[in-house]
């Protein structure tokens, strides 16, 4: 259980690197390499991770509350149950990443890339879809109100409820 609380870690090579349970609240990351890392539980509340390579990085469970993830590049990341509420992710890459479960109220996905994305039973109450292309996304269930979807691309068939 690594604490790396504030630490700044720009342009970091931790490809693989093993951080479960770590703290890493308030880090400064950005350009981080992250690829397959196990981050699975960790607590990263206000991390600055802007253009940071997350590419089939472990993240479940993990804390991400108001994290900025700006153009960051989470494709095929597992991040099931994660905390990504009110989380920066505009112009993120998260093509076939697992959300699945996950809560992302109030987040910014603002031309983010959620093609073949898993969002079923997560909570986007409130977040920013703006011009995020969302084809081939699965949307089962997952909670859609108060969103901003001003030319987003969803997947073929699907209608928002509620």
């Amino acid at each position: 259980e690594a604490n790396l609380e504030e630490a700044v870690l720009t342009q970091a090579i931790l490809a693989e690197a093993s951080l479960s349970r770590a703290k890493l609240l308030a880090v400064e990351m950005p350009q981080t390499n992250l690829d397959n890392a196990n981050l699975t539980n960790a607590l990263m509340n206000g991390a600055n991770l802007q253009g940071a390579s997350l590419v089939a990085a472990l993240l479940s469970g993990a804390n991400l509350e108001e994290a900025n993830l700006e153009t960051a590049d989470l494709s095929r990341a597992k991040m099931t149950g994660s905390n990504l509420v009110q989380v920066n992710l505009s112009r993120a890459n998260l093509r076939g990443t697992n959300l699945s479960w996950s809560s992302l109220r109030g987040a910014n996905l603002r031309g983010a890339t959620l093609y073949r994305t898993k969002l079923s039973w997560s909570n986007l109450s409130g977040a920013d879809l703006t011009d995020a292309v969302m084809i081939n996304a699965k949307l089962d269930q997952a909670n859609l109100r108060h969103t901003d979807v001003h030319g987003t691309v969803f997947p073929d068939g699907f209608t928002q409820q509620g």
